[in-house]
């Protein structure tokens, strides 16, 4: 930046803010409003990937994106996934999980889901041996 001078760097700096403004400003809700402790890379992450496949987030404003974003983060961190049948949980699976059970909650005060701990991920429908048929989900009484 040794030969630029001050009017450039202004220049330089709004341009990035205008091309990143929207991840800029709903991050910036997150950690200041929200108060969420989620690093930027993680924040990032988690916005491109609900934003390419959740269209309910898509039309969210900044603050809605940051409140969502919030309640993911906290849904991931207090839940623990398990695959089943050789199924690797990654990121991805966590979030748009996650984000499905944000958006049933989104307009709820007491959105936590606190009674489920577990959240067991088949990677197709699966056999109950309880109910003796084939599920494609379902919930269960002690929170799993």
């Amino acid at each position: 930046m040794d030969g630029l001078g001050p009017g450039a760097f202004i220049v330089l700096a709004f341009i990035i803010l205008f091309f990143f403004r929207e991840e800029f400003s709903s991050f910036f809700h997150n950690k200041v409003v929200e108060a969420t402790p989620i690093s930027r890379e993680k924040y990032l992450r988690y916005h491109r990937l609900l934003n390419s496949r959740m269209e309910y987030y898509q039309f969210l404003s900044d603050a809605g994106r940051a409140k969502f974003i919030n309640r993911v983060h906290r849904f991931i961190a207090t839940k623990r996934f398990i695959g089943r049948e050789g199924l690797e949980i990654t990121e991805e699976i966590q979030v748009l999980i996650a984000g499905a059970a944000v958006q049933l909650t989104f307009g709820l005060e007491k959105y936590r889901l606190n009674h489920y701990h577990t959240i067991m991920v088949y990677p197709r429908e699966f056999h109950s041996r309880l109910l003796r048929r084939n599920l494609k989900g379902g919930t269960m009484v002690q929170g799993t």
